[in-house]
Protein backbone atom coordinates (compact mmCIF):
# COMPACT_ATOMS: atom_id res chain seq x y z
CA UNK A 1 0.00 0.00 0.00
CA UNK A 2 3.24 2.31 0.54
CA UNK A 3 3.61 4.10 -2.77
CA UNK A 4 6.64 4.03 -4.84
CA UNK A 5 8.10 7.27 -4.05
CA UNK A 6 7.80 6.91 -0.25
CA UNK A 7 9.00 2.81 -0.87
CA UNK A 8 12.37 4.26 -2.28
CA UNK A 9 13.00 7.27 0.62
CA UNK A 10 12.39 4.56 4.09
CA UNK A 11 14.89 2.04 3.52
CA UNK A 12 13.83 0.51 7.19
CA UNK A 13 11.39 -2.90 5.95
CA UNK A 14 9.82 -2.63 9.43
CA UNK A 15 8.91 0.79 9.56
CA UNK A 16 7.38 0.21 6.25
CA UNK A 17 5.29 -2.54 7.09
CA UNK A 18 4.21 -0.45 10.66
CA UNK A 19 3.05 2.57 8.17
CA UNK A 20 1.46 -0.38 5.84
CA UNK A 21 -0.86 -1.36 8.40
CA UNK A 22 -1.63 2.13 9.98
CA UNK A 23 -2.71 3.40 6.40
CA UNK A 24 -5.09 0.31 5.71
CA UNK A 25 -6.31 0.45 9.28
CA UNK A 26 -6.74 4.25 9.00
CA UNK A 27 -8.75 3.06 5.30
CA UNK A 28 -11.14 1.12 7.36
CA UNK A 29 -12.01 3.35 9.86
CA UNK A 30 -9.81 2.37 12.64
CA UNK A 31 -7.30 5.20 12.71
CA UNK A 32 -6.08 4.37 16.58
CA UNK A 33 -3.53 6.67 17.90
CA UNK A 34 -4.29 10.38 16.28
CA UNK A 35 -4.62 13.79 17.39
CA UNK A 36 -5.64 17.15 15.97
CA UNK A 37 -2.73 18.81 13.64
CA UNK A 38 -4.53 22.00 13.05
CA UNK A 39 -7.58 23.40 10.46
CA UNK A 40 -8.96 20.06 9.43
CA UNK A 41 -5.30 18.10 9.29
CA UNK A 42 -4.86 15.08 12.13
CA UNK A 43 -1.66 13.47 12.34
CA UNK A 44 -1.57 9.78 12.68
CA UNK A 45 1.22 8.97 15.36
CA UNK A 46 3.33 5.66 14.90
CA UNK A 47 5.14 4.44 18.01
CA UNK A 48 7.88 2.84 16.28
CA UNK A 49 11.84 3.88 15.51
CA UNK A 50 12.34 7.78 15.65
CA UNK A 51 8.58 8.00 15.55
CA UNK A 52 6.56 8.65 12.33
CA UNK A 53 3.69 10.56 11.73
CA UNK A 54 1.28 10.67 8.98
CA UNK A 55 -1.01 13.58 8.33
CA UNK A 56 -4.34 13.24 6.78
CA UNK A 57 -7.80 15.16 6.65
CA UNK A 58 -11.25 13.60 5.44
CA UNK A 59 -13.35 15.06 2.58
CA UNK A 60 -16.35 13.40 2.69
CA UNK A 61 -15.77 9.54 3.15
CA UNK A 62 -12.21 9.78 1.94
CA UNK A 63 -9.35 10.23 3.91
CA UNK A 64 -6.59 12.20 2.09
CA UNK A 65 -2.78 12.06 2.84
CA UNK A 66 -0.57 14.73 2.88
CA UNK A 67 2.74 13.70 1.77
CA UNK A 68 5.59 15.11 3.37
CA UNK A 69 8.56 14.21 4.78
CA UNK A 70 10.06 16.35 7.98
CA UNK A 71 13.16 15.25 9.68
CA UNK A 72 13.79 16.05 13.46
Amino acid sequence: MISPPTSTILRDRVAKAHIDIRIRRLSLGNPGDVRPAGEGVSELRIHYGPGYRIYFTKQGDAVVILVSRRLQ
